[in-house]
Formats: structure tokens, C-alpha cells, sequence
């Protein structure tokens, strides 16, 4: 699901559709999209649509281990947690998949806070702090939110403006002059300020 299209970038310049014949290609200017939309993902720590992330580790605080809790917890990299594939917790010896070998639930042995992107262990958990844990999930909003798909138009169309600021051509031939240093600026503006409102805080463990 792309953050937007090359026609949404189109009507956003107020210029005719792009195509196979103009300039810039409506190919080159989804390429663009494309390169945008993982520069969003980068800059918010979050995705706007389904991604998955395989075995990404995990340590656990020294201090959960110090005071001996009966509920101790991780903190994945991402929030909006669709799904678990796999909870990988190493024994000192094999990994053990707790979604397959143990009992999911507030009241069981493991469960997780899909908004926030925490597992919690409960009772039996890991005994290893360094690198104890891996997980597979897959993460990401089922729809684009209106605002990151206003930021991914404006930095397509500063990708255009920049490669042709002097002139676009149309499917006719003709071209319209290019002058918008100020609004690229503006536009700029506009969508740094969307992305800071969606960026995602890093939790690092003590």
C-alpha cells in the first residue's frame, strides 16, 4: 500500500497527469514515492501499512533481574503489533518459541500491549539478560493516515521540483517555467512537522 501516487503528486503541482511520455515518467516520479515513503518509516520509527521484522533482539534490563519480578517486560522497536509469529527465548543452550510451546495471556505466561509494542513476561521468563530474546512480528496501520499522506505528496514534490526546476514537460511537449524555491521550502516545512508529530520514542534499556 503506497503512502501515495504519482497522480496525487500530479494534482498536487496542479500539472497533468504524468505518464509514459512526459517528464519527468510517471514511473520515475513512484520510484521517487517509493524512496520517500522508507525515509518516512526511518524518520518516525513506525510504518503506515503491514511490515514485518524477523528475529529482532532483545536484552533485558539488569535491574528486572536484580529485584527478582514476577512480571518483567520488553520493549519491541515498533508499536501497533498485528501479530506474534514467533517469541524466541534462549535457555542457555535452544531457543524455546513461547508462541507455540507456552500459554498466551494476561493470566498465563506471556502476553503483549499491541498499541505500545510491550511483552510481558510472566513466572517462567528468561534467565539470560544479554540478548535473550528474538522476536517475529509484523506491525503497521491498516490505512494511511491522511497527514503522512500529505507529507509523502509534498517531499515527491519537492523530488520533482529539484530534478526539474527549470522546466516540466507536459504530454503535449510543451513546458511550464519552474520557480519554487519558496514553496518547496514551505513544503519542506509542512511535512517535517507532520513526521515529528508521528515520531516514535525509543525505548533503551538500563
Amino acid at each position: 500500500m503506497a503512502y501515495c501516487t504519482h497522480a496525487d503528486v500530479a494534482n498536487f503541482l496542479q500539472r497533468p497527469a504524468f505518464s509514459g511520455s512526459t517528464t519527468p515518467l510517471a514511473d520515475t516520479v513512484t520510484d521517487e514515492i517509493a524512496t520517500w515513503e522508507a525515509f518516512i518509516d526511518s524518520e518516525t520509527g513506525h510504518a503506515f501499512d503491514a511490515r514485518t521484522i524477523t528475529d529482532e533482539y532483545h536484552s533485558f534490563p539488569t535491574t528486572m533481574r536484580k529485584f527478582g519480578l514476577f512480571e518483567v517486560h520488553i520493549n519491541l522497536n515498533h508499536r501497533q503489533i498485528s501479530g506474534i509469529t514467533a517469541l524466541n527465548v534462549w535457555d542457555g543452550s535452544t531457543w524455546e518459541n513461547f508462541v507455540s510451546t507456552r500459554t498466551e495471556g494476561r493470566s498465563a505466561d506471556w502476553w503483549y500491549d499491541a498499541t505500545d509494542g510491550i511483552i510481558f513476561f510472566r513466572g517462567i521468563k528468561p534467565f539470560i539478560n544479554e540478548f535473550a530474546v528474538k522476536v517475529t512480528y509484523t506491525y503497521g496501520d491498516s490505512a494511511v493516515p491522511a497527514d503522512i499522506k500529505g507529507a509523502c505528496i509534498r517531499l515527491a514534490a519537492i523530488s520533482v521540483v529539484a530534478n526539474y526546476h527549470q522546466q516540466m514537460e507536459l504530454g503535449t511537449g510543451a513546458l511550464i517555467p519552474m520557480d519554487n524555491s519558496t514553496k518547496v521550502d514551505t513544503w519542506r516545512k509542512q511535512a517535517d512537522d507532520i513526521l515529528k508529530r508521528h515520531t516514535e520514542a525509543m525505548f533503551v534499556p538500563m
